[in-house]
């Protein structure tokens, strides 16, 4: 029987959220852009020892995506949940293009473009959800 990818269900790994960017971006917004770039690149450093292809690749994405979610809390000088989804969607966007731009710099990735634009979109959406069910509960453990 030949089996079709028209119809398949989705599998449940191309909705997961980056658990990660969202923390890095709780971290900036609440507190300053330095610290969000600390614990983005420390994060980053410990997951590319593990994991990562060569070192470097995520710490910068993270360092990056730290540091801009505690500038747009100093652009806007007060926590509203709205900033962090909107902060949050564009956190998972960037890490998803940060990445794959230094994949295709260093040719390290068979990753197409489109595979690209379809996993960060999906993503990004599932991020901001999840971050719409986690400011309030957030801000009180800091």
């Amino acid at each position: 029987m030949v089996e079709s990818t028209v119809f398949r269900a989705p599998t449940l790994s191309e909705y997961a959220p980056n658990l990660v960017v969202i923390g890095l971006v709780m971290t900036g917004l609440l507190r300053t852009p330095r610290m969000g770039l600390l614990f983005g690149l420390g994060i980053g450093l410990i997951q590319d020892i593990d994991y990562g292809r060569f070192l470097g690749e995520t710490a910068f994405a993270y360092a990056v995506i730290g540091y801009l979610a505690g500038y747009f809390r100093h652009l806007v000088l007060r926590e509203s949940a709205l900033l962090a989804i909107l902060v949050t969607g564009l956190a998972s966007e960037l890490f998803a293009w940060v990445t794959y731009g230094e994949a295709r710099l260093l040719e390290a990735s068979g990753t197409t473009l489109h595979e690209v634009i379809r996993s960060s979109s999906k993503t990004a959406l599932v991020s901001m959800f999840l971050c719409c069910c986690s400011t309030q509960p957030y801000p009180q453990g800091f």
